[in-house]
């Protein structure tokens, strides 16, 4: 039989005062891990599915939300409809404002510019998607094969060069990211981002690992600090999935986490001897 731990709520002003499960140590250990950590950075807090990953992620936002921190809680599950998980990542950021007049004009400008390269490049992805597609039903007969080689061969150069434009792209992408990052220490709060991504583990396998593979390369940026709550069995399963069950996915995993922390179970789950 499976058991899920019921949602709680989680009053800011007050993190732990529902905490019948006694999570509190857990959580501020957790804060005090995240708190030294530096960011580009990706922490991982493992536990199987129901068994209360996102009250006790909810509890460590509003912890380090009292200890100066910027949160922003984003539930992968929710948007993995979307193409490009990098649009849902950086409306996630979007979200946030700033008290300080002036950090939060300076930060709307960078992000702005952000945007706008996000929505290029998840374009671009359609676009080239569109154009594999099309290639893949071109019937090849003998008075087609001089056409069809002439646009290989001119889409082989216009790849070299929208190659140079995308990589100088993602390159004034994270500088933009990074620069309206730096504005949270402007506005008084501490200098990292701590971005959680929950329910990464439920979604559809495509979305899930194009999501750790956005947060690897185009969010590689000082200050920010990605926690992910997951069962690493099912992205494991997510990974199988898109690359085969030869693939050895705990391995592939680790190349986009730095730290997986196995949360304990609850005593009202954690299996006890008779």
């Amino acid at each position: 039989m499976k058991y899920r731990l019921p949602e709680l709520e989680v009053p800011p002003e007050n993190p732990f005062q529902n905490d019948a499960l006694e999570r509190k140590p857990l959580v501020e250990f957790l804060a005090s891990l995240i708190a030294r950590l530096e960011g580009p950075f990706v922490l991982a807090l493992d536990s199987p599915w129901g068994t209360g990953k996102t009250t006790i992620v909810k509890m460590l936002m509003a912890k380090l939300a009292q200890e100066q921190f910027q949160c922003v809680y984003f539930n992968a599950w929710q948007v993995d409809y979307v193409t490009d998980p990098l649009v849902a990542l950086v409306s996630a950021i979007d979200d946030i404002r700033l008290a300080n007049g002036e950090a939060e004009s300076a930060f709307r400008g960078h992000l702005k510019t952000a945007k706008k390269i996000t929505s290029a490049v998840a374009k671009r992805a359609v676009v080239a998607g569109v154009k594999a597609a099309t290639l893949g039903i071109l019937d090849i007969e003998e008075d087609l094969e001089k056409m069809a080689a002439d646009a290989a061969g001119e889409m082989a150069g216009n790849l070299v060069d929208a190659f140079q434009k995308e990589k100088e792209s993602l390159e004034k992408f994270r500088h933009e990211v990074g620069k309206a990052v730096e504005q949270l220490k402007t506005a008084g709060k501490k200098e990292t981002l701590v971005f959680f991504v929950d329910e990464l583990d439920r979604c559809r396998p495509t979305f899930a690992i194009e999501m750790l593979e956005r947060i690897k390369h185009l969010f590689d940026v000082p200050n920010i600090v990605f926690v992910l709550s997951v069962d690493k069995s099912q992205l494991e399963a997510s990974t199988a999935a898109v690359y085969g069950e030869k693939i050895n996915a705990p391995e592939y995993l680790r190349r986009f986490i730095d730290i997986e922390y196995a949360l304990p179970l609850p005593r009202v789950l954690a299996p006890t001897e008779n």
